[in-house]
């Protein structure tokens, strides 16, 4: 798994790092990694997860950003 995300990083890294125009640190060194507990704890991930790009000013609002994908209703 180590393995996994570290080749994500490094590859999502370089190719965000190209289209901004910018050099530094994307990614934090660590992971964090655990088992989600309930659908209350979930949702409050989802929430951190899409408002990322608005934090990140890459997007005004999360359903702005091209590259998030939720499921209809």
């Amino acid at each position: 798994m180590a393995e996994i995300i570290h080749s994500v990083k490094s590859f999502s890294a370089q190719k965000i790092s190209q289209r901004r125009g910018v050099k530094g640190t994307i990614w934090q060194d660590e992971r964090y990694d655990r088992i989600v507990r309930d659908e209350v704890e979930f949702l409050e991930k989802w929430q951190y997860i899409r408002n990322n790009p608005v934090k990140e000013t890459l997007a005004a609002f999360p359903e702005e950003y091209p590259w998030l994908y939720e499921r209809g209703s």
